[in-house]
């Protein structure tokens, strides 16, 4: 079992994630997809994700991601967060003309 952190900067946190204390994390089709949210409820949660809690890290935020959302990200790497639908914002290593939203870290 794999444990990440998924540290978002301070612009990303302004931009995306708000006051929003919690994070619904999910796999679709193989990649690792985050949606910010203040759900307190856990009922009819879909199986397939997982809420976790964000915590303060400075300005910005930290995730830690555990089981096989983890394993989709690599300790030291940079990443973009994309758009996908409905809210939600795919986890995409940061390439050129991405601007890096993330660092991710080992536990």
């Amino acid at each position: 079992m794999s444990y990440k952190n998924l540290n978002i900067n301070s612009a990303t946190t302004a931009a995306l994630v708000g006051s929003a204390d919690k994070a619904r994390v999910r796999l679709k089709d193989g990649s690792l997809q985050i949606r910010f949210t203040d759900r307190t409820s856990l009922v009819n949660l879909p199986k397939t994700e997982q809420v976790v809690n964000i915590s303060a890290k400075g300005n910005g935020r930290r995730l830690g991601l555990r089981s096989a959302f983890g394993e989709t990200l690599e300790a030291g790497s940079k990443v973009a967060l994309v758009y996908a639908k409905y809210g939600w914002y795919s986890v995409v290593p940061a390439i050129d003309g991405l601007a890096v939203a993330a660092s991710v870290s080992a536990k």
